[in-house]
């Protein structure tokens, strides 16, 4: 049988992720659990971005 998500555990709770492509399913703290939407995903690819340019400046000094 093939394991259609990962969970994988982080401070302050779990984020489960799809196998395949890596899309967030659910994300669970200490105190609720909730399922990741379009948004979710939306801010996620931002904050990726704004990090991997920072190290792009970093890696061009």
């Amino acid at each position: 049988m093939k394991k259609t998500s990962v969970t994988t555990p982080v401070k302050g709770g779990w984020v489960t992720r799809e196998a395949g492509t890596g899309r967030f399913v659910k994300v669970r703290t200490a105190n609720s659990a909730s399922r990741a939407n379009t948004k979710t995903g939306d801010i996620l690819k931002e904050t990726a971005a704004r990090r991997s340019a920072a190290l792009a400046r970093l890696a061009d000094r």
